[in-house]
């Protein structure tokens, strides 16, 4: 399940580093949040904008809640609209330093009908590219098993590829991200989930590697749920992504 273009979603500027409730009753409804009835919505205010500008809840605008001042939202994915639960990006619009505010929230209801905002992944600056979250965006959501894929700025190369599971009951308190591997999201591997359980959440990524004469080389990579690498696929063969066959 792709995202951020597709879904029918509402978002704008941002960061909180703790839990907040809103009043619904204080924001004021908005026409181009006519499709928020009984959903979050979040969607660009214009066209040619990377910007996800809108946030809407029971028509009402929420942005100014679900963001924060001098940020803004840039991916998001809604795992379930019958859950009330959006995820999603947030980064410094006009940074003031070389490390930028980044983080990933959760907004959601709860069961006394109160929406609840939480930062679940914030940004963390390091000398290793496998510990420096930052610039983060979703980029895949995986139904069957609720995960969220998300890739950070990492090596010259590559990006860093991250994952979190979406808790059933609402409780993002223990919720970590989990470093997979490197390179680029190419597809999650659901067509051989209901086939063959072994490979349920193997992901396929496209990956930059230094041959050995030097050149920089890149190709599309099997790896595990885990983060071992199976194999570099034959992307020749017409109907690759199905069939997964790797090089000899």
């Amino acid at each position: 399940m792709r995202f951020g273009k597709g879904l029918v979603f509402i978002l704008s500027s941002l960061l909180y580093s703790f839990s907040a409730n809103a009043d619904i009753s204080e924001y004021t409804e908005r026409i181009e949040c006519n499709n928020s009835h009984n959903s979050f919505t979040i969607r660009k205010l214009k066209h040619s904008s990377d910007i996800y500008g809108l946030v809407c809840y029971q028509l009402k605008d929420i942005t100014s809640w679900a963001t924060d001042d001098g940020m803004k939202i840039t991916t998001y994915v809604i795992p379930d609209t019958k859950k009330l639960v959006a995820i999603f990006t947030l980064e410094e619009d006009k940074p003031k330093n070389s490390e930028p505010k980044s983080s990933i929230r959760v907004i959601y209801v709860d069961e006394g009908g109160a929406i609840v905002k939480k930062d679940i992944i914030t940004q963390r600056y390091t000398k290793d590219p496998r510990m420096t979250l930052s610039n983060m965006k979703i980029i895949d959501y995986e139904h069957y098993s609720k995960t969220v894929y998300f890739e950070v700025p990492a090596w010259d190369e590559n990006n860093a590829i991250y994952a979190f599971s979406i808790p059933p009951d609402n409780n993002y308190d223990n919720v970590r991200e989990k470093y997979i591997t490197d390179g680029s999201l190419t597809f999650i591997n659901v067509t051989n989930f209901s086939h063959n359980n072994n490979h349920g959440n193997d992901i396929v990524v496209k990956r930059g590697v230094i041959k050995e004469d030097g050149e920089l080389s890149y190709g599309e990579y099997w790896v595990s749920s885990k983060g071992k690498t199976i194999c570099e696929l034959d992307t020749d063969l017409e109907g690759w992504k199905i069939y997964m066959l790797c090089k000899n």
